[in-house]
Formats: structure tokens, C-alpha cells, sequence
């Protein structure tokens, strides 16, 4: 079966080799960059669960560094000196308030109501350089109403203002609140999320383990209490519908989780399995990092991919520029070229059709495995560069013979002149 494209007998041209070598080395370098979004489709699904991984890292963190802020506070000290059983209360009835006495600072001011003074006897005349006193009266009386009459001040109505007090403090009793309290008890409710401990068991091996352990220990400490106080009104696991993955992890249910642990058992689950961060994670963010990506790409899932995407770009638009200078050929396909060479039959043209079209179909894979905007961004215009290429052959009918419809044709026109043989003929049919 051949093409049913001319083939030209015309030796090429220097034009007609040059674009076919640039073709031939671009369409190369974009089936590479192809394979390399196709083999980043396993790192995006592997995604969710380093996302999770490292939200479960930061509340674990945050649930241990709210621990060591809690014995550091002095309301927090003071409230244990005073009730020595709040360790042992459950999250539901733990107080995060203390009533402390607060000293409110010194009276700088005060005023005192005295009664109004009697008014001096009548008859009694005063200066400052000399008196007249009746007689009878005791100089040394005078002289004491003199000074009591110079020191006080009197306002309005008669009232003596005295000199305000100094030195003097007073507390009153007022409730501090403890902002760990309320902390604490935010992380410990975020890490019963059953989706963040099943995805975050997928991370790796050594984690799966690390989590389940911490996973059973909780629910050990939750039955025991249960068991012996009572605390669980509800059932205990949150119900799930449908299946569930191997790797799932149930979700306590919420009241029953802050009624049935106390303090003391949150301090246990904070120190028990604590998760380990390598350098690796302390100096970059939480993920592994991309190796099939060539040097020159960056290492990161996000970024490895927009580059390979833009790179694509480029390839592509490069491929098809060329593709039009070999079409633009009197002689197209010229013999000798890479378009003469897969025109020769229905299979190798094919082949051609889908190392076209393979470009796109790897970008909108990648980017409907990551839901990444800019990488659907990326898939439209790789998209539009690849038809307006297909569009450039399609106008010189270049992939003309894998139409369905002729291949249709010819079986039909070949079963009626058959038929028409067999009844023209019908001893030699028989």
C-alpha cells in the first residue's frame, strides 16, 4: 500500500535538506521532551501525598513547640500550683483562663471629704506682723489655731482639701487568659483529619509505619479512657461510606476526642513517634526531588514541568516553521527528505501523525493530573502550535491517505466489482 502523494524524482536542494535536518532534529528533541512529561505524570500523583505529609509535619511541630510555650507560661504555673489535677482534665472542660492578683499601680491623687471647720471666735483680729488678743486667752492656743487655720485649703462651701496621700498601692483579682490552651487543642484537632493521615502514609515507607504507630496509640489511649470514665457518649471512629483504601486511617469523633483525652495524654501523643526531618527537608520543601529532568531543568515538580512545557512551546513552533519552508517545495514531498521517507506507506505516515500529535497529548496529561492553571495555560498553546503545523500539511493533503474514508471506498468498490463478476460469470464463481 502506497501514498497516494507523487513522489518527486527531483534531486533536493540545499533548502529542501536544510529543512528537512532542522525538522528531523527538532521533532527528535520534542518526542524526548514528550517522554519527559510523561514520566513526570507519576511524580504528580505521588503530589497530594507530600502536600499532606507536610501539613502533618507542621501540625506535629506546632502541637510540640504550643507544649513547651504552655510550661513557659507563668498564668500556666500558677494555675498548676493551684489545682494540681488540670493535667489530668479532659481538652472539653481544660480551663484557659486563671484569676490572678494584678497590681493596678500607686494613687497618685486622692481626695478626702472633711467636715466644714467652726468659724473662728468673733472679736478676734489677725495679722502677720502683730494681733490683738482678748484677754483671758492663752497665747500658746492662739498660736496652734493660727497654724491649723494657715496649713489646710479650703474650697467651695468650706471644704478642706488635704494633701494628697503618696506611697500608696492597691491590687485587684483579674482572669489572665493562657493563648497555648486554645493552640494545642487547634493542631490536636487537625491531626485527626482522615484524609491527611491516609495520604500522608503514602509518602514513604518509613512514615506509613511512623504514622500507624502514632495512629494506634491514640486510639489506645481514647478506648482506655473511654472504658474507664465513660466519657464516650457517640461512637467513637467516625463513620466512613463506600471503600476504602488500604492505607486508610479513621477519624475519631470530635467530641469524643476532646472529651476522653487530657492534657497530660496530648504531652504523650506530642513526644511519641515525633516525626524527623532530613536536611534535605529542613532546606527545601517537603517533597522528593525530580531526577529524569536533564541539568539544565530545575528540580522542583512545578517548575520542572512550565519548563519543559515552554520548551515544547518552542520546539514545536521551531518544527513547524521548517515544515512550512519544506511544503513551500515545488516538489513536496521531495525525494531524499524526511517527509519522503514516511509518505511511503500508510504506517510510517502514521507514525509521523501521531510523533505530531504526541506532544500535546503528554502536556495534557501532566497537566490534568496536577489541575496546575499555568499548565493547562501551556497545554492550549501547545495545542494551537501543533494544529496550525498539522494545518500546514494538511493543505498539501500530506496525510491524505490515512483518510478512513478512502480506505472504506476502495474495500466497497472492490466487493461490487466482485459481485459484478461473480454475476456476469456465475461458472467461474462457482
Amino acid at each position: 500500500m502506497s501514498n497516494e502523494l507523487p513522489n518527486s524524482s527531483s534531486e533536493p536542494t540545499k533548502a529542501d535538506t536544510a529543512a528537512s535536518d532542522a525538522c528531523t532534529r527538532s521533532g527528535t528533541f520534542a518526542l524526548g521532551l514528550s517522554v519527559v512529561l510523561f514520566l513526570l505524570i507519576p511524580f504528580w500523583e505521588h503530589r497530594e501525598k507530600e502536600i499532606a505529609f507536610a501539613h502533618y509535619l507542621s501540625y506535629r511541630e506546632n502541637l510540640t513547640l504550643g507544649i513547651d510555650a504552655l510550661d513557659e507560661n507563668p498564668a500556666w504555673q500558677k494555675l498548676k500550683d493551684s489545682n494540681g489535677a488540670v493535667e489530668s482534665m479532659s481538652l472539653v472542660v481544660l480551663p484557659n483562663r486563671v484569676s490572678l492578683e494584678v497590681p493596678s499601680g500607686e494613687y497618685r491623687e486622692s481626695r478626702v471629704f472633711i467636715p466644714p471647720q467652726p468659724a473662728p471666735p468673733t472679736g478676734v483680729t489677725a495679722t502677720q506682723t502683730g494681733e490683738e488678743v482678748p484677754s483671758g486667752v492663752s497665747p500658746n492656743i492662739e498660736k496652734a489655731q493660727r497654724k491649723q487655720t494657715a496649713t489646710p485649703k479650703t474650697g467651695h462651701g468650706g471644704v478642706i482639701i488635704p494633701v494628697p496621700p503618696t506611697g500608696l498601692t492597691a491590687k485587684h483579682v483579674g482572669e489572665v487568659e493562657i493563648p497555648e490552651i486554645p493552640r494545642i487543642v487547634d493542631n490536636f484537632k487537625k491531626l485527626n483529619d482522615s484524609n491527611l493521615l491516609t495520604e500522608s502514609r503514602g509518602y514513604s515507607n518509613f512514615y506509613d509505619l511512623s504514622i500507624v504507630r502514632w495512629v494506634q496509640r491514640r486510639s489506645y489511649l481514647v478506648y482506655r479512657n473511654a472504658i474507664a470514665s465513660g466519657c464516650a457518649t457517640k461512637e467513637i471512629e467516625t463513620p466512613h461510606k463506600g471503600q476504602v483504601a488500604e492505607q486508610f486511617v479513621p477519624a475519631i469523633d470530635t467530641d469524643v476526642l476532646l472529651a476522653c483525652l487530657s492534657l497530660r495524654d496530648v504531652r504523650e501523643l506530642a513526644q511519641f513517634e515525633q516525626p524527623t526531618m532530613t536536611p534535605t527537608q529542613i532546606g527545601e520543601r517537603v517533597g522528593r526531588l525530580i531526577d529524569i529532568t536533564p541539568g539544565t531543568l530545575p528540580r522542583e515538580l512545578p517548575a520542572a514541568s512550565l519548563v519543559a512545557q515552554a520548551l515544547l512551546l518552542f520546539v514545536i513552533i521551531y518544527f513547524g516553521a521548517f515544515a512550512r519552508e519544506a511544503t513551500s517545495s515545488q516538489g513536496f514531498p521531495v525525494q531524499g527528505t524526511l517527509f519522503s521517507a514516511f509518505s511511503r506507506s500508510r504506517w510510517t505516515l502514521l507514525v509521523l501523525l501521531l510523533a505530531l500529535w504526541i506532544p500535546f497529548v503528554a502536556s495534557l496529561a501532566v497537566a490534568i493530573k496536577s489541575r496546575h492553571p499555568l499548565l493547562g495555560v501551556g497545554s492550549a498553546l501547545i495545542l494551537v502550535a501543533v494544529y496550525s503545523t498539522h494545518v500546514v500539511f494538511q493543505r498539501m493533503s500530506y496525510f491524505g491517505a490515512l483518510n478512513p474514508r478512502k480506505w472504506m471506498g476502495r474495500s466497497t468498490n472492490g466487493t461490487c466489482s466482485r459481485s459484478e463478476a461473480n454475476e456476469q460469470n456465475p461458472d467461474q464463481s462457482s
